[in-house]
């Protein structure tokens, strides 16, 4: 079969490159304009991840249901100081409540009274607009300032103060979602105008407008900045990489182009996922994005890899034994005008690097498959995502790769001149493999792993099981604006009304009941309120055939594990009513449930998936026993390290971001199915060249020296392209970019130094050859299966 791929290749090398080529622009145009419709950013959505069927995915569907009937945008102006007018007016009010009327001559609110006449106009032509159904601000009145319940539009301390707005924008009212926007978009500069409007009364003004697609379109642009930022620094710095390990840069530049493949193929799949499934969450593009160019790397570095070492151990008359081969086998005259040194290389280098990769890519998918498990549809979408760059990744490498090698040919092996620079030389010297002596770092590695395997595995696992230790304290969080930058103005606005104005900005619970309002009200103020953990009850009101009721906790920490118990003992209250619930805490209740649901079956595939398809590839029963405790210790501990950074908040200000609490859920459920995908590819391509040897000599001690000098340096090499990639998301400003780009890093960094290179090979060492075991009537459908393959 490999072969076969070889020649096919190698007869058409132009014409597959060119394909390719035709392929990558055709992918990028459909997902940057949409090809006619909407291009792929803004076919996506930034909604909190819901759970089809859970209590709180039908308190979300119910509440959203009235979202273009009653759209609302509000404006933010910063700068007014109304400070000692609110103080004025609340006096005079309770006076006058007291029965005091005279007092309503002591009220001395002139700014009020002028913002009411400058507004007065400016709110006549904002409710005249196409889609206003209502616009209010403090000041609708002359004296409205003195209304407690007016009062809440006011910030607190006085400096700044909210105009609301509520459209119709739906279909039935605007005919269309263009017209639609054409109305909100409208709203909204009408809306950024205030400043000016209260220019004669009020200088030096600054308005933050905020909607749901403001928020919305804020974030995309976020998770699209970030991407573009840090695709633009891991991608040189890759290359740096890449050129110090092969010492050129044509052969640093071609596992590059397999990432162009996989990341403009996902995302033309992305879109059309988008038409066939429905919008697609956001977060999405930026995972395929990280695995597709740490996976293309990976295996494209393994293909380059092995055929510079196939075209280095050629001989005269080995290239001449096989032209004469072909020839007795009536090969083709286009296979025999392939140049015939390359044509052994590339067939040797696809049956061997190219299976491994190939091999690496089944169980990396199989592992992702895993996310179709988890109910959530963000899982799925995750899943399908990671599967479809996964095989486009391999799919470049075992196609593209080649072609561009049988391109450039022996100019694969030619170093430039800056690799003779005396640092540039060490560092060349210390990753390249050494076939003639058994020499170098990672032959030093084998030999201290063997004379001590012991202290080794004792060592790394007190390390692993210390890095893990943090553990048991993950909380795992569902966000959504707390993700965007603090800096941001949607996140200004937010932050705002929920420190300045109590009972008016967003609340942290809504609960959603067939009932009437006033059956609502009277359930919460007798079950709800009296809870620990309730501060303010509002007043519920209508959604569509249910009422609504909003609640806030005293603890204000957003998605907080004290909010979440408080959701669950609401939960638990009887009612007389059928009843929902929406809110952050509300979706993480029911969004960690099911991944906890999910847990046990993902665990027993990961396990099942990991033993057949090592098992396929060694001919052991041990080693894949050996990788799967290895790979679940890998994970632990990046899991650990990643609750002590950003739960705890250690290196926050080093890597900038501000700690939230947690870390999301959904990056969990990827990390741990994609990386332990990861963490087995190094395995496979540790463990093949070990089988190499063994299947030569039967010498175990041999097998694992010779396999770890070999294999050690490509995979310390693609560790060290994928971690400087995935440093590179760290640099984004969204906290979940940070937390897949760092999480991932760590993963490999802990694998590849501290599993793959000494425990493993430790391990494997105290095994002796117990190792490479397994009964006959195994190893006889293996070997079939593997020489079929």
């Amino acid at each position: 079969m490999y072969a076969k791929l070889a020649r096919g290749i190698g007869r058409r090398p132009v014409v597959v490159t060119i394909s390719w080529l035709i392929i990558i622009i055709l992918c990028l145009v459909a997902a940057l304009t949409g090809l006619g419709g909407k291009p792929l950013w803004e076919r996506l959505q930034t909604d909190l991840p819901q759970v089809p069927g859970s209590s709180s995915g039908a308190g979300h569907d119910i509440v959203q249901s009235v979202k273009d009937t009653e759209y609302p945008m509000q404006a933010l102006l910063k700068g007014v100081d109304l400070k000692a007018e609110r103080e004025n007016a609340t006096k005079v009010y309770d006076k006058v409540m007291a029965g005091d009327l005279g007092a309503i001559a002591d009220l001395n609110i002139p700014t009020a009274k002028a913002l009411h006449k400058e507004l007065a106009k400016f709110n006549e032509d904002l409710s005249a607009m196409p889609g206003v159904t209502q616009a209010v601000n403090p000041f609708i009145e002359e004296m409205a300032i003195m209304d407690p319940r007016v009062q809440q539009m006011i910030a607190q301390n006085g400096d700044s103060f909210l105009v609301s707005v509520t459209m119709d924008v739906s279909e039935e009212k605007a005919g269309s979602a263009e017209t639609a926007k054409e109305w909100k978009k409208a709203v909204e500069a009408k809306l950024k105008t205030l400043p000016e409007v209260i220019n004669p009364v009020v200088k030096d003004t600054s308005v933050i407008v905020y909607s749901q697609d403001i928020a919305s379109d804020t974030m995309l642009a976020q998770l699209q900045k970030d991407l573009i930022k840090s695709e633009a620094i891991g991608l040189p710095l890759s290359l740096i990489v890449m050129i110090l390990v092969f010492g050129g840069l044509l052969a640093a530049a071609m596992p590059l182009a397999g990432a162009g493949v996989a990341i403009s193929g996902a995302l033309a799949i992305l879109l059309a996922m988008t038409y066939l499934v429905g919008n697609q969450q956001s977060f999405v593009v930026n995972v395929m994005s990280v695995v597709g160019l740490g996976l293309s790397i990976d295996y494209g570095l393994l293909i380059v890899s092995r055929f510079r070492e196939e075209l280095r151990s050629l001989t005269p008359d080995r290239i001449s034994a096989y032209r004469q081969e072909l020839e007795a086998k009536g090969a083709s005259a286009k296979t025999l005008s392939i140049n015939t040194g390359h044509l052994i290389a590339m067939e040797k280098t696809l049956s061997t690097a190219g299976r491994t990769a190939l091999f690496s890519a089944v169980t990396v998918v199989v592992a992702t498959a895993c996310l179709f498990v988890f109910k959530p549809p963000l899982m799925s979408a995750l899943a399908f995502g990671g599967v479809t760059v996964v095989l486009l990744a391999i799919l470049a490498a075992l196609t593209l790769t080649p072609a561009l090698l049988f391109l450039v040919g022996d100019r694969i092996i030619k170093h430039p001149k800056f690799t003779e620079i005396p640092g540039v030389a060490q560092l060349r010297a210390r990753l390249k493999e050494n076939r003639d002596q058994d020499k170098g770092f990672f032959a030093g590695i084998a030999r201290m792993t063997q004379k001590a395997p012991w202290l080794f595995v004792v060592l790394t696992l007190a390390v692993l099981v210390l890095l893990a230790s943090p553990v048991p304290r993950l909380h795992m969080l569902n966000s959504s604006i707390e993700l965007i930058p603090q800096s941001s103005s949607v996140r200004v606005f937010v932050d705002s009304l929920s420190k300045d104005y109590k009972g008016i900005g967003p609340a942290d619970h809504s609960v959603v009941a067939k009932a009437s309002t006033e059956e609502l009200d009277t359930w919460m103020n007798d079950k709800v309120s009296t809870l620990e953990g309730i501060g303010t009850v509002r007043p519920a009101h209508k959604v569509g055939d249910y009422a609504v009721a909003e609640v806030d906790f005293t603890n204000s920490q957003a998605g907080s594990s004290a909010q979440m118990d408080t959701v669950k003992e609401i939960r638990a209250l009887d009612s007389p009513f059928e009843k929902f619930d929406s809110g952050q805490a509300a979706t993480q209740v029911d969004f960690t449930a099911s991944l906890a649901e999910g847990a046990i079956p993902v665990a027993v595939l990961l396990a099942i998936s990991t033993l057949v398809l090592l098992f396929f590839l060694t001919g052991s029963i041990l080693v894949p026993l050996q990788a799967l405790v290895a790979s679940t210790l890998s994970l632990m501990a990046t899991i650990g390290v990643a609750v002590w950074i950003f739960q705890d908040g250690h290196l926050a200000s080093f890597f900038g971001f501000t700690p939230i609490g947690g870390i999301e859920s959904y990056i969990i459920a990827m990390v741990v199915c994609f990386g332990f995908g990861l963490a087995m590819d190094y395995q496979v391509f540790l463990v093949s060249r070990m089988k190499e040897r063994w299947d030569q000599s039967g010498d175990n001690r041999q097998s694992i020296f010779q396999g770890l000098r070999l294999a050690g340096p490509i995979v310390v090499s693609a560790a060290a392209v994928l971690v400087v990639v995935f440093i590179g998301f760290t640099t984004g400003e969204m906290i979940a970019v940070k937390e897949i780009g760092l999480m991932l890093a760590i993963m490999v960094l802990i694998d590849v130094a501290i599993v793959r290179m000494l425990l493993v090979p430790s391990v494997m060492n105290i095994f002796g050859k117990v190792n490479w075991a397994a009964p006959s009537v195994l190893k006889k459908i293996q070997s079939k299966l593997h020489s079929a393959v």
